[in-house]
């Protein structure tokens, strides 16, 4: 994982369709989404330069995904993604609610994941409140014939 801990020293440089480069604090990063027979896949490496100018990655982390764009980019329907698209606060927060980065906000990310769970409990009741009103429907109907 990757720690930030001031969102200042993290600069986009590249975007693809495929794939961003950033930098954080001098160094180099690229995540990268990779698919397979409709499985897509999410990489953070570490972009190491070497003596002969290329560079060798390092995985971070890899994980199974959706398509990345629809994640990282602010609109989703041109065509080529620019680096307006990417709002660094917005990207910086839902890499680390996927566990790419970690550091400045996951307190945040932690907030949005209880907000979302007591959501996710409040409409499990309300289903389970009218799968019972329906029941009692279907009985008075019943009784009623």
């Amino acid at each position: 994982m990757l720690e930030i801990k001031d969102i200042k020293l993290l600069k986009i440089t590249k975007v693809k369709t495929w794939a961003i480069y950033f930098t954080y604090d001098n160094e180099s990063y690229l995540l990268h989404e990779s698919t397979l027979d409709y499985e897509s896949t999410l990489t953070l490496y570490k972009r190491n330069l070497t003596e002969h100018g290329r560079y060798d990655l390092e995985v971070i982390k890899s994980s199974g995904s959706n398509s990345f764009s629809a994640y990282y980019y602010l609109d989703i329907r041109s065509e080529k993604p620019v680096y307006s698209q990417i709002d660094l606060e917005l990207f910086c927060k839902k890499m680390t609610r996927d566990e790419f980065f970690c550091g400045i906000y996951e307190e945040d990310v932690k907030k949005m994941r209880e907000r979302v769970g007591f959501i996710n409990e409040d409409n499990r009741l309300h289903e389970k409140c009218i799968r019972r009103n329906n029941d009692d429907k279907r009985r008075i109907l019943r009784f009623e014939m």
